[in-house]
């Protein structure tokens, strides 16, 4: 009887020991949509096959365990809440990330590892340990609030988060297909002029300035003016 994969929900991989798959020399599969079958021999990826139905014969000697695989698309949505600011204010972080898994060999070595089960979850632990705790919140943390209200700073931030990512998930064998990125950013915050503003007000207040001298000098001809005609009268 060919063997097909339960999992829950959230579940992308999962490994068995060989003497937990019915059958001894030949193992029989049935692997759905976008779901693999890995063989492991010594640690090592030794055939992969998927999906549909299929036997994988010859588990004896160093043929050790069966690696399941979801290679759907998947998405992550989370958020990461009450980041600190250089201001002491704070910000909430909405992320969106699809992805999925790609390479079979890196993602076992250098993301699941000895894990029997590896979920979502798993995958949001080591984004957020490795990549959002290490690399982009000290960042951001370096900034004031005002200046997540500028588009082209927020979609600078989305751009290096998405730099991160993608150099984190090659090495675990999983590619990004999209990355979304959203701030909540305290009520009252104003936005930070840009230089271009600053010197335009400056050359307002410059300008009024001049028409206050300006309207000073006229003021100041007409009372000479007149305290000349007064003169004359008397």
């Amino acid at each position: 009887m060919a063997m097909e994969w339960e999992r829950g929900e959230n579940t992308i991989a999962e490994r068995f020991k060989k003497e937990q798959i019915p059958g001894f020399l030949t193992k029989e599969f049935l692997a759905k949509g976008n779901e693999f079958v890995v063989v492991e021999k010594g640690g090592e990826i030794y055939r992969e096959r998927g999906p549909g139905k299929f036997a994988i014969s010859g588990f004896v000697g160093d043929l050790t365990n069966i690696l399941l695989v979801d290679k759907s698309e998947k998405t992550l949505e989370n958020e990461i809440k009450n980041v600190w600011l250089a201001d002491e204010k704070k910000i909430d972080i909405k992320v969106v990330i699809k992805f999925r898994i790609f390479h079979s060999d890196h993602f076992s070595k250098n993301l699941m590892g000895e894990r029997k089960k590896f979920s979502l979850q798993d995958v949001w632990n080591e984004i957020l340990s490795k990549v959002i705790y290490k690399k982009t919140l000290p960042e951001l943390e370096k900034n004031s609030a005002s200046e997540f209200l500028r588009e082209d700073f927020r979609e600078k931030v989305r751009g290096d988060m998405e730099s991160y990512i993608k150099n984190s998930f090659e090495k675990w064998g999983l590619i990004l297909s999209s990355l979304s990125v959203d701030f909540k950013i305290p009520e009252g915050v104003e936005a930070e002029k840009t230089e271009a503003e600053k010197g335009e007000e400056f050359r307002e207040d410059k300008t009024e300035v001049k028409a206050e001298e300006e309207g000073l000098e006229d003021v100041k001809k007409y009372e000479t003016e007149m305290t000349g005609e007064e003169e004359k009268e008397s």
